[in-house]
C-alpha cells in the first residue's frame, strides 16, 4: 500500500531527483498512463529546479487524494519563488508550461514562503455500456 503522505526537503540537485522518481513511482502504482505518470514527475521537477534555482530552500508534499469517486495525486510546494504576485509575467512564465502538465493548478503567494499545489486525477472508468465492444 502507498504510503498517504511523504515529504522532501529541497536543498540540493539531488533532491530534486528524489522527489522526481518519487512522483513517477507513486503515479505508475496508482495506474496512471506513462504519459501522465511523466507529466506528473516533470511538472513536479520544473517546480523543485525552480525553488532551488531562486537561490532557496523550500519542500515538496505529496498525498493521495480522493474527492467523491475521484482519485489523484497532489504535490503541495513550499518555496520562496511562490510568495511573489502570481499574475507577475516572470512568474506565469515557467509555471505556465507546468500548469498544462496538471489536472490543478492552485498559486497562493505571500508570506515568507508561498504555496503552490499540483495534482494529477486518475481517469474515471468507463460505465461498461460504454466501453467498445471486444472482438470476436
Amino acid at each position: 500500500m502507498l504510503p498517504a503522505v511523504r515529504s522532501f526537503p529541497l536543498r540540493c540537485s539531488y533532491d530534486i531527483v528524489q522527489a522526481r522518481q518519487y512522483a513517477r513511482e507513486t503515479a505508475r502504482e496508482m495506474g496512471f498512463s506513462l504519459t501522465d505518470q511523466t507529466r506528473f514527475a516533470t511538472a513536479v521537477s520544473e517546480i523543485a529546479r525552480r525553488v532551488l534555482d531562486d537561490g532557496d530552500e523550500g519542500s515538496l508534499r505529496f498525498a493521495l487524494v480522493v474527492s467523491g469517486s475521484r482519485r489523484g495525486l497532489e504535490c503541495v510546494c513550499l518555496g520562496s519563488p511562490w510568495r511573489h504576485d502570481a499574475a507577475a509575467p516572470a512568474s506565469r512564465g515557467l509555471l505556465s508550461g507546468v500548469e498544462r502538465l496538471v489536472d490543478d493548478f492552485e498559486l497562493a503567494p505571500g508570506g515568507k514562503e508561498g504555496l503552490l499545489v499540483l495534482r494529477k486525477w486518475l481517469p474515471l472508468a468507463r460505465p461498461a455500456s460504454l466501453q467498445a465492444p471486444r472482438p470476436v
